[in-house]
């Protein structure tokens, strides 16, 4: 009994003297361990429809031995752009788009670096023979941000690579120390809005002429494709971006189509295509002054055929399914 009861003040001795863990000791344990968990796309980024891109570039941390940001970063929902000069050079700089392993299926790319908490920076060896160059911030679920360098001039000439590593050096600190933003949407803004759904891939297919059309949709919501199998079969794109008219005057016209303005554009495009732009808008809010654009964009096989009338079959289903 008396030992029992020396065991029980020990205790009680033992407990009195113990310091309770508080404060900076765990707010530092659930630091370390939030940064040794796998970095999804979601945890980084956020809410997809809403990311601000631009807010992954800071031009204060752009390497000035590279050049120099000439044209402030300026974004679209899916992307954001600048130039950087350099002793008579332009080159373009774009961050995004958001993308899964279906919107880069046609990429053969491999791993450059591996990063903590999984992450993973991929250069591309396809889409970088096109004239530039394409690194991914592949995120542990598979999901992947591009940055593409390239230049302004094709006939000019530079290493376009270390312009897209320093600025994905630049989006992976951003990424990490959670600068990331969003957009402020309106309740009625596209941009909250996911456009593929729109329509469903049957009801493309058929207006555009090709049986079998599959929905290719970036994870944002704001980039569909829809295409039949076959390789050159007609290719339907529905976009929403905030802005200026893409709209070119000389090759434009104005009409009613659904009881909506519509800007119609033939364009000429590089080899045997024929394609038709389709676009309408609705105005901006507080938040976001500028206009939304919706646009509508048929390629169709042949250099002579028709593309505006698929386009045109096209809007009349998604004009009346956006706000008024």
């Amino acid at each position: 009994m008396v030992r029992l009861f020396a065991a029980l003040i020990l205790l009680t001795l033992l407990a009195g003297c113990a310091t309770p863990v508080t404060g900076p000791a765990l707010a530092n344990d659930a630091a370390a361990s939030e940064a040794a968990e796998p970095l999804t796309s979601q945890r980084a980024l956020g809410d997809y429809p809403s990311l601000d891109y631009c807010s992954l570039m800071d031009q204060n941390a752009f390497p000035k031995r590279l050049g120099l940001i000439a044209v402030y970063p300026h974004g679209s929902y899916d992307y954001c752009l600048f130039t950087v000069q350099q002793s008579g050079t332009e080159a373009k700089v774009q961050i995004g788009n958001l993308e899964d392993q279906k919107t880069i299926s046609d990429a053969d790319h491999a791993v450059d670096r591996r990063l903590p908490q999984g992450l993973e920076v991929h250069r591309d060896t396809t889409r970088g023979k096109l004239g530039g160059c394409v690194r991914y911030l592949r995120f542990t679920d598979g999901l992947l941000i591009t940055v593409v360098a390239s230049m302004s001039d094709p006939q000019t000439s530079r290493d376009t690579c270390e312009v897209a590593d320093a600025t994905m050096d630049i989006v992976i600190n951003r990424v990490a120390a959670k600068k990331v933003r969003h957009y402020e949407f309106a309740a009625n803004a596209l941009g909250r809005r996911d456009m593929c759904d729109l329509v469903p891939a049957q009801l493309v297919g058929a207006k555009i002429g090709t049986a079998g059309a599959m929905l290719l949709k970036f994870p944002s919501g704001h980039v569909c494709q829809w295409a039949g199998p076959a390789r050159e079969s007609p290719v339907a794109r529905l976009y929403v971006a905030p802005g200026e008219s893409t709209y070119d005057p000389d090759r434009s016209k104005g009409e009613k189509i659904a009881g909506r303005d519509t800007t119609v554009t033939l364009t000429p495009i590089a080899g045997p295509r024929t394609r038709c732009q389709l676009e309408t808008s609705e105005p901006g809010w507080p938040q976001q002054p500028v206009a939304e654009f919706v646009l509508i964009e048929i390629a169709v096989p042949g250099a002579q055929k028709d593309a505006c009338g698929p386009a045109r079959e096209l809007a009349g289903e998604v004009w009346p399914k956006l706000p008024r």
